[in-house]
């Protein structure tokens, strides 16, 4: 399952993971199909979650401009009007991004709540979904939401221009609605520190919850089960502006936690499931679980 990271230079927050198809590569031949099935589902929903979130807020950041909120930025196929009193923006979609891959539809509002300013030290903004759906362009999965999402500057700076700036993105009650219409209440708890020497970025999960802790989103997956995911080791990743492996997850590691079974993800591999070596750009990713009997399988996808 290739991983693409999406960036814009004055983005809030920088990253995109995109989904494609998936490749089994070992699998124990004990485990049954559906229950495979299963946990592949609750790692894509996941990613495909983190992934659209974060291109929503990219796409909001490219409306709002660096610093103010005072002049209408662009967004691909999509109308944007500006509150300057009340400094908000609002983002109506009716089409596809400027890469063509992702059809958008709904509407996404930004408010500048604290602080004078997005670069100032402390600075909050509420972005608000209604309705805003994501079509993947090439194999027409989609995925919809609605709800708030706050992301704090803690540190101040403009990513990628000043060193080490730090978001904090959370929300509760965020209702994510999956392509067979199941409608799911998520939350989310996420960490972002942008590092402008060599244009990376390292996540971490900032919730502690369930008996978990370095959460990163928690709720009910589609089948209706309660899950806690965890980075494990934080998630390193290079933008766009990165001259090596751009677009790439170079390392990190996260876990599902679910009622009867644990799912493990290991980012920064090869086609066979190795990590790379030094300089070598990962082409891949491997979740792992283990089930009801202490039964363990491993699927690499990339």
């Amino acid at each position: 399952m290739k991983k693409t990271i999406r960036f814009s230079l004055i983005a809030m927050v920088a990253l995109g993971l995109s989904l494609g198809s998936c490749k089994k590569s070992s699998t124990d031949t004990t485990t049954t199909p559906e229950s495979t099935a299963e946990q592949k589902q609750m790692s894509a929903d996941e990613h495909y979650q983190n992934t659209e979130t974060q291109n929503s807020l990219n796409e909001a950041n490219d409306a709002i401009g660096t610093t103010g909120f005072g002049k209408a930025g662009s967004v691909s196929n999509a109308t944007v009007s500006v509150d300057t009193p009340n400094k908000k923006v609002t983002v109506i979609y009716n089409g596809v991004n400027k890469f063509g891959n992702r059809s958008r539809t709904g509407q996404i509002t930004v408010q500048l709540t604290s602080g004078s300013r997005w670069k100032d030290v402390g600075a909050t903004i509420e972005v608000t979904y209604t309705a805003f759906k994501v079509t993947n362009v090439l194999n027409q999965k989609s995925i919809t939401f609605d709800g708030k999402v706050t992301v704090v500057n803690q540190n101040g700076g403009r990513v990628f221009l000043d060193s080490n700036v730090t978001h904090l993105a959370t929300s509760t009650a965020f209702t994510v609605t999956f392509d067979d219409n199941t409608q799911r209440v998520w939350n989310l708890s996420r960490q972002r520190v942008f590092n402008n020497s060599d244009y990376s970025v390292t996540e971490t999960g900032t919730k502690t919850v369930g008996g978990y802790s370095n959460v990163i989103a928690w709720g009910t997956n589609r089948k209706g089960d309660q899950f806690y995911t965890q980075i494990t080791t934080s998630i390193v990743f290079n933008s766009i502006l990165n001259t090596k492996c751009p677009q790439n997850i170079m390392s990190g590691q996260k876990i599902h936690n679910l009622p009867n079974s644990s799912l493990r993800a290991d980012f920064g591999l090869d086609d066979n499931g190795n990590p790379v070596a030094s300089g070598v750009c990962p082409t891949a990713y491997k979740i792992t679980w283990t089930g009801l009997r202490g039964l363990v399988t491993s699927i690499v996808t990339y």
